[in-house]
């Protein structure tokens, strides 16, 4: 069955694409549904990435994601009905689950030392790599669908303005909800208010307090901002580890209680 997609234009070089099913793509991200991958000339420039305005939920012990979805095209306006039917587990080659207490141990106590100890980030990244090669991947385990979560995608000028609703979500017992707006890790220069970081100093989802961050793509010379929303955090992130990870982008983080988000990406 042919994958649908749909588009949205911003202007004559922009455009963004949005799929109904899981992509073509390699990586950690490949099972999952998307949110709006940016094309330029032809050309993606979304990796391994998510896309921009693409929900998970944090329940009690587990982070619920979505490989199934519909989409409809209301005049122009793209709405994604995102089932929240799916968790990440551990694995080696693709068959044998790998203990995730043990793994999450040791992943956890890594993750601290590469984002505090600049020193020990290549030896990380080296070992990361070993360990790619022997085989342990991260897997879609699918669960019984917890509802959805509805993203409205539309443009306002040079901008894109994201609507995000969980009405429809059923186990209202998530404490969080994040909303990831991600591309490739090409768009590898990061600043903020007081800061500017390139590469690896970006961090792995890093909060940031800073009321506008913008992440750029010097290549092809595109750059998207996103600002800080009131009852919200805010993370930065990059990470690059091919095949299984391409990506860079921000997050936000919000409590359950509140059931309609609206922010704007500024793309310039």
């Amino acid at each position: 069955m042919a994958q649908e997609k749909y588009f949205l234009k911003l202007n004559n070089r922009i455009k963004f694409v949005l799929d109904e099913g899981p992509d073509s793509s390699q990586g950690d991200s490949s099972t999952l549904e998307k949110g709006l991958k940016m094309i330029i000339e032809n050309d993606s420039l979304c990796g391994e990435g998510v896309g921009f305005g693409v929900p998970a939920l944090e329940y009690p012990g587990n982070i619920i994601f979505s490989t199934s979805a519909k989409i409809k095209n209301e005049n122009g306006t793209l709405v994604k009905s995102f089932s929240m039917d799916a968790s990440h587990r551990k694995t080696w080659m693709h068959k044998f689950n790998i203990n995730d207490r043990f793994y999450s141990t040791i992943s956890n106590k890594l993750s601290q030392t590469y984002k505090r100890d600049e020193k020990y980030r290549k030896l990380i990244k080296y070992l990361m790599k070993f360990i790619t090669i022997l085989g342990l991947r991260i897997s879609t385990q699918k669960t019984r669908s917890k509802g959805f979560v509805d993203i409205t995608y539309a443009v306002s000028r040079d901008n894109l303005v994201i609507t995000v609703n969980t009405l429809h979500i059923l186990d209202k017992n998530f404490n969080r909800l994040l909303i990831f707006n991600e591309q490739s890790a090409d768009f590898d220069l990061y600043r903020d208010d007081f800061t500017q970081l390139r590469k690896d100093d970006i961090g792995v989802w890093e909060e940031t307090n800073c009321q506008k961050v913008c992440l750029t793509n010097e290549s092809a010379k595109i750059t998207f901002c996103l600002k800080k929303l009131d009852e919200t955090k805010l993370y930065r992130g990059r990470e690059l580890l091919q095949p299984r990870l391409n990506w860079a982008g921000f997050c936000y983080m919000t409590s359950s209680k509140i059931e309609n988000h609206q922010y704007i990406i500024q793309i310039k």
